[in-house]
């Protein structure tokens, strides 16, 4: 199975709560299952790394559609939400 692994160093969050924050964000994403979500497979903390596995998704890049485009209005962001209920049910 093709994988994206993801990795944050702990110097991108302004403190050790925010960093456990996205720790349990990162679990909760865990429990989503939907065609419209790529599924958080494995998590962990290496040393200053925060670390997460989750399915491959086929595509562009969300950076190359902000490089081409700009920043997306909200809006748009709230229509991508709306158009999966699981997400949108997890956001709420």
């Amino acid at each position: 199975q093709t994988v994206a692994v993801k990795r944050v160093h702990a110097s991108v969050f302004d403190s050790k709560l925010a960093q456990q924050r996205a720790e349990r964000e990162l679990t909760q994403l865990a429990t989503l299952s939907s065609d419209g979500v790529a599924k958080i497979l494995a998590q962990g903390v290496d040393s200053d790394l925060l670390w997460y596995a989750m399915e491959w998704a086929d595509g562009r890049p969300l950076s190359t559609l902000v490089t081409e485009l700009g920043p997306l209005p909200a809006s748009n962001a709230a229509q991508l939400i709306q158009g999966d209920d699981d997400l949108r049910h997890s956001v709420v």
